[in-house]
């Protein structure tokens, strides 16, 4: 796609402490490509509508787009973002630095203020995520329940994903999590071409589009791409796994920062294979602070629950 429009809108209860975001992206004929409606932790408005920003630029980045027009409704953010205005609060730089990043890839970038009533479909969308997780922590009793099993070392929580992709890429990723409070990710793929692989946790369950619609790296800390071991990594960052000259990749990771409960929680969302080593953000590629530069996507899969015990 040469050309697309992003709408992004984010969405604040402050009196339920709930809060969620909406993107959406349509091509030159205005026809509707891809969208998401995600919930977040309750931040400022503005941390929020820059949530929205940013990963609207992520998704027109994974559709290709060689020119963008980001709309926002919200006028701090278009100041902070297109004129570098300083107004500046809790949990903005990291992400202005992501948007910041993103705006320098290669390609056009254009920030664009509209009326709120032009951006009524990204509105919904965000009141989506809101209404969704308020829905879900009305009816969350069993989940609470598991959760208090978990803590107490009554239960014990499994997921596995099921990794389909490209040229018979295929396998299963398992997921148990463990008394210590990490979480034991193995399994086995199958069709890779020998050698390193980036290996991340997506912030979308989604693969509707195949691998591209599960969205950016899962990233609730707003955070820069870096290596597992990193304080400063994705959560999402699992680094890279390794291919025999056979293609198969046996996956072993232990890791603190993927549980399978509770507000962070991988539930839900995707676990993705890429084609190249992501160089865990040292790379000094324009891609490297958000993705490693690990390339294509080959293989992906939703995380879903499987047993508790």
């Amino acid at each position: 796609m040469n050309v697309c429009k992003v709408n992004c809108d984010a969405s604040v209860f402050e009196n339920e402490q709930l809060a969620g975001f909406g993107c959406i992206i349509r091509d030159s004929m205005g026809i509707w490509i891809q969208g998401c409606s995600v919930s977040i932790p309750l931040f400022s408005i503005l941390c929020c509508e820059l949530h929205a920003i940013w990963r609207g630029l992520v998704m027109a980045w994974d559709c290709e787009c060689k020119e963008v027009i980001c709309e926002t409704d919200n006028l701090d953010v278009f100041l902070l973002v297109s004129r570098g205005a300083t107004r500046m609060i809790r949990n903005d730089s990291d992400l202005l630095d992501k948007i910041k990043e993103m705006l320098q890839c290669n390609w056009t970038t254009t920030l664009v203020l509209i009326q709120r009533t032009a951006n009524r479909a990204a509105d919904l969308m965000a009141k989506t995520a809101v209404f969704n997780k308020q829905r879900l922590k009305q009816e969350n009793i069993s989940g609470s329940e598991r959760e208090r099993e978990m803590e107490t070392g009554k239960g014990t929580v499994k997921a596995v994903a099921l990794i389909v992709g490209d040229n018979n890429v295929k396998g299963s990723i398992h997921f148990l999590h463990q008394s210590n409070g990490t979480t034991h990710v193995s399994g086995r793929i199958t069709g890779l071409s020998p050698g390193l692989h980036g290996f991340h946790i997506h912030a979308l369950g989604d693969t509707t589009n195949g691998c591209n619609s599960t969205g950016p790296h899962f990233n609730p800390l707003n955070k820069h791409h870096g290596a597992p071991a990193d304080h400063h990594r994705h959560a999402g960052d699992l680094g890279n796994i390794l291919a025999g000259p056979d293609g198969v990749a046996e996956i072993s990771i232990t890791d603190s920062q993927i549980p399978l409960s509770g507000v962070h929680s991988i539930l839900g969302r995707a676990v993705v294979v890429h084609a190249d080593p992501d160089d865990l953000g040292r790379g000094g590629h324009e891609l490297s602070k958000t993705t490693g530069n690990a390339g294509a996507r080959v293989g992906c899969g939703i995380i879903g629950l499987q047993s508790s015990v």
